[in-house]
């Protein structure tokens, strides 16, 4: 398994980055690399570079954990999060957010298609589509953001209830991080981070 999977992007063309075993067998090494770099280098304008999955991803858990340790230092974020989501609950608001949130969903689902077609057969039309199915993933989440502000100001300052249990599960949760299954260790890397950037071309 692969934690990292879905996060985990490079610098060069926005492409995310797969994991592959590598060696003999029974001395496998995980690694991640670039999906078309590591087959045609040439196409994509860089040769390939893999980087020591075990390596990363405990790196990754060390930053996360002292990420959330320093969380008293972020006190005021957490409360932004919190008021985005109450804001987002009213009625004229959550039907609206409900909407954009399934149409992202779409163009996630059409993103990861193309990429996958990419692989086999790259082609400039389809960089191209991905290219604008972005630029409307970009304009939907300014959309979100937009009305998510507009109704932060009426969910008031009353939420400091919420923050101080929120505080205390975020802080016991920086322990318990080395004995989660990876499914939830993902789920808590992608609640906190929207992409893991990677410098995938050789210097």
């Amino acid at each position: 398994a692969y934690l990292l999977t879905g996060l985990l992007t490079a610098k060069q063309d926005g492409r995310l980055l797969k994991g592959q075993n590598c060696g003999p067998k029974g001395k496998t090494v995980r690694y991640y690399a670039h999906p078309i770099a590591r087959k045609d280098p040439k196409w994509v304008g860089f040769l390939n570079m893999t980087f020591r999955a075990d390596l990363l991803e405990n790196q990754i858990l060390k930053v996360l954990q002292d990420t959330l340790r320093a969380m008293p230092n972020l006190r005021n974020q957490i409360k932004t999060i919190v008021q985005t989501e109450l804001a987002a609950q009213q009625p004229n608001t959550a039907d609206t957010l409900e909407s954009w949130k399934q149409q992202l969903a779409d163009i996630s689902k059409k993103i990861t298609r193309l990429i996958e077609l990419d692989e086999d057969n790259p082609m400039p039309e389809v960089k191209a589509k991905l290219k604008e199915l972005d630029e409307q993933r970009r304009n939907i989440e300014q959309q979100m953001q937009e009305v998510q502000n507009t109704h932060i100001a009426g969910v008031g300052n009353d939420v400091e209830p919420i923050v101080e249990a929120v505080m205390q599960r975020l802080k016991n949760l920086a322990e318990e991080l080395p004995n989660l299954p990876i499914y939830q260790l993902r789920q808590v890397l992608a609640a906190m981070t929207h992409t893991i950037w990677s410098h995938v071309k050789w210097k």
